[in-house]
């Protein structure tokens, strides 16, 4: 009963404690929130485009593997091994577009060098992008020259390769085979373009790998035909360059090779990010909970004869 009297008492002398303290913690909560809240005003709006992509048939084999897939057994008589290449293009060309080859090479394609590593905000008003000018000098388009350096402090690729991989998103649905590609950047306008250009690189790189690796195969087929003497064997490497003739029309002629667009990329009018309210009242909460729990320990470890705990 004595115990349940202590234990009640100071239960009630930490509730006593901690209302008397409410106005500091108010203070602390209510200015941990004000510069919060000015900070995360200072963040630039960071827009997000989409486009949702889905395979084509041609994407589900490579060239050899529909090949062998046609002529069975005959490629195997004639001695070519095909191998096992159901892995289709798909995965192969999600992870060429997370490349830092492939990303390297978009981004000095596009020139987007600039924009991506200087801009500061986007100017809803005037609808421009702004640029950092302790980064880049707009008036002599040059970069500003790095003092510890003092050499023009120009991005280096790997500098570009990060941070186009930070603002770039795959999802790959397993069960579906769609892709949703996001592209996240301060300007809503060239997220739409970045986002609508690497399904287009993307789509022209893996055709131009195919077309190179159909090419080399007719070419070794040729070679064969001019070294054997038999008929059977000559019939055989025709039928396989007839087949493989065929996979290298359709990768000279199809644009959409491995991705068609089911939703094209779009311009967006709501920022994504930053959630600001919901930063600042997480600061809030966050705060409030330390500060409680400071107050709890402060309860707890000062001597039971101190004034405020009487």
């Amino acid at each position: 009963m004595i115990n349940e009297n202590n234990e009640s008492y100071s239960f009630y002398s930490l509730i006593k404690f901690l209302w008397k303290q409410k106005l500091l913690f108010i203070i602390f909560v209510a200015l941990s929130m004000f510069i919060s809240a000015i900070w995360v005003n200072s963040l630039p709006n960071i827009y997000k485009s989409q486009t949702l992509l889905s395979p084509t048939e041609d994407a589900k084999g490579s060239g050899l593997s529909s090949m062998g897939a046609q002529l069975g057994g005959l490629a195997s008589f004639a001695g070519v091994s095909i191998g096992n290449q159901g892995n289709d293009k798909i995965v192969i060309a999600l992870e060429v577009l997370k490349s830092r080859k492939f990303l390297t090479k978009f981004i000095e394609k596009h020139n987007i060098s600039i924009p991506l590593i200087a801009g500061e905000y986007w100017d809803i008003k005037t609808e421009k992008l702004i640029l950092n000018d302790e980064l880049f000098n707009t008036k002599t388009n040059e970069w500003k020259i790095n003092k510890e350096t003092n050499l023009p402090a120009i991005p280096t690729h790997w500098d570009l390769y990060t941070k186009f991989s930070q603002i770039i998103d795959l999802e790959h649905d397993g069960a579906t085979n769609l892709v949703l590609l996001s592209v996240k950047f301060l300007s809503p306008t060239l997220a739409q373009k970045w986002a609508e250009a690497l399904v287009i690189d993307l789509n022209n790189t893996m055709r131009m790998r195919n077309i190179k690796s159909t090419q080399s195969s007719i070419n070794y087929l040729q070679q064969q035909i001019s070294r054997t003497q038999e008929q059977e064997m000559k019939k055989v490497f025709f039928q396989l360059i007839q087949e493989q003739s065929k996979n290298l029309m359709i990768a000279e002629i199809t644009h959409e090779y491995v991705f068609k667009t089911i939703d094209p990329a779009y311009i967006p009018q709501d920022k994504n990010s930053p959630r600001r309210f919901l930063i600042v009242l997480f600061s809030g909460i966050l705060i409030g909970v330390l500060i409680t729990f400071s107050l709890m320990l402060a309860f707890f470890i000062t001597p039971k004869n101190k004034s405020f705990n009487e």
